[in-house]
């Protein structure tokens, strides 16, 4: 892809930056990290920079300092989340990605992923939210599969150990997530994001929870559980 191409201006008069291929990374993320000098060209030329590369900046330092856009951006990238392992109320290892780029206290939020799936799911939309100024716990349940080349390890662990992984079965998981929330972050206010089955669940859990879960958001709940109670 053209980096060059990619950078433009937006209505506002604001230096952009479009399709640079960094999953997660909003433009105002990215523009942290642009050299002031080609900030300035840009403002100076207020046209795209693959029309004015004769005029205020050579090639050469253009292509230097978009190689430094890019390296820099994507080592940010790399650092946005680790992933961690703590333990539901039966014993099994819980694996989640941590996506913490805000400070301790800003609102938290955890996210359940659908059926068939794991916390791949959450890769490129935990780095957006964590942008908007939310922490951010992506989870395995047990109940899951693979999704964005990500493996639910949960899944995998309860399948070894032998424990049941109905869409039911995963309330202990989420359970832990909350758990291991609280008390690592106990004065942020905590958020639950559902979806598909877990979409339901986050309705039940929040019930159970009250007051303590400030925000619920189910996309896409269903009537799952008629015949598995």
């Amino acid at each position: 892809m053209d980096i060059l191409n990619s950078v433009y201006w937006n209505k506002s008069g604001l230096l952009s930056v479009n399709e640079i291929p960094l999953p997660g990374l909003f433009n105002h993320f990215v523009l942290r990290v642009i050299p002031p000098r080609v900030r300035y060209f840009a403002k100076a030329q207020q046209h795209p920079f693959s029309n004015h590369l004769q005029s205020g900046i050579s090639k050469k330092n253009f292509f230097l300092s978009g190689l430094f856009l890019f390296l820099i951006a994507s080592a940010l990238n790399a650092q946005v989340s680790k992933t961690i392992t703590f333990k539901a109320a039966d014993g099994l290892p819980v694996t989640a990605d941590l996506y913490e780029t805000n400070t301790a206290n800003a609102p938290f939020i955890i996210l359940f992923h659908q059926a068939g799936w794991s916390r791949g799911e959450y890769i490129k939309t935990a780095p957006k939210l964590n942008a908007l100024g939310f922490n951010c716990l992506a989870v395995d349940q047990r109940s899951g599969g693979t999704v964005n080349n990500i493996s639910n390890k949960t899944h995998a662990a309860a399948l070894k150990l032998q424990k049941p992984t109905s869409y039911v079965d995963a309330i202990p998981d989420m359970d832990a997530a909350i758990h291991f929330i609280r008390e690592k972050y106990p004065k942020s206010k905590l958020i639950l994001w559902g979806s598909s089955y877990s979409a339901a669940l986050v309705l039940r859990l929040g019930g159970r929870y009250g007051k303590t879960i400030s925000g619920i958001l189910a996309f896409s709940p269903g009537e799952y559980f008629k015949k598995i109670g």
